[in-house]
């Protein structure tokens, strides 16, 4: 019986920091502290266009929307991210309220909202969120404010597209001299082209080789 109950414990202790390694997560964007969220006055989706360098690929778990302190949202928003073509791969939205989750600080502080992991492969893609009074927004940001996760590259060129409800910004204006930062993405480390795993999955892997031997230690 003790036996039993030794093993069931870490069972759980593997489980916790399996879990834990899996759900870490880190935002794709961090904006510098030096540019002010502007009001929203217009129905809208903005966002902006990226790229996943080769050998790279990113594990997505949320999708966010800027809310400067943490703020309680005037409106809901929706994020979404497309191929460059406009296949829309994943959304979610952020009601009205306080925000059940936020990632960042000050002024740079993003409601998030977790998804199903999406799988971001090498390639091209378009992040683009709904904008609504009397929320903020960040719109004409710098190319020197902000800095991107490794693996990542920015497009120059900022999108809109007017219409109420999530649209792709990729069929709107393009604005070259700056950036529509509001919407945002988490991940967790992703699983280089070389093959490389992943802390999670190398963690995972640990952890079942470990249970197979405890089992046999107490079954002898």
């Amino acid at each position: 019986m003790e036996d039993a109950v030794k093993f069931t414990f870490l069972i759980g202790v593997l489980a916790v920091f399996g879990c834990a390694s899996a759900t870490a997560s880190t935002l794709a964007l961090n904006l510098g502290g030096t540019v002010a969220p502007d009001p929203s006055s217009s129905h809208a989706t903005i966002g902006w266009a990226f790229t996943v360098l080769p050998t790279y690929s990113f594990n997505v778990t949320a999708l966010d929307f800027i809310d400067p302190n943490g703020a309680s949202l005037g409106s809901s928003h929706q994020v979404g991210i497309w191929t460059s073509s406009g296949t829309l791969l994943a959304s979610a939205t952020l009601p009205t309220g306080v925000p059940a989750a936020t990632t960042g600080s000050g002024n740079a502080t993003f409601a998030s909202a977790a998804i199903s992991t999406l799988v971001l492969g090498p390639g091209s893609y378009v992040i683009g969120g709904t904008t609504d009074a009397p929320d903020k927004q960040f719109t004409g940001v710098s190319y020197t404010t902000f800095t991107l996760a490794p693996g990542l590259s920015i497009g120059t060129q900022a999108l809109t597209a007017s219409g109420a409800g999530l649209v792709f910004p990729g069929n709107g204006t393009v604005f070259s001299d700056y950036q529509f930062f509001s919407p945002n993405f988490e991940f967790t480390t992703g699983t280089p082209g070389s093959g490389v795993p992943e802390p999670a999955s190398l963690l995972a892997a640990a952890g079942g080789l470990a249970l197979i031997a405890l089992r046999r230690r107490f079954q002898a």
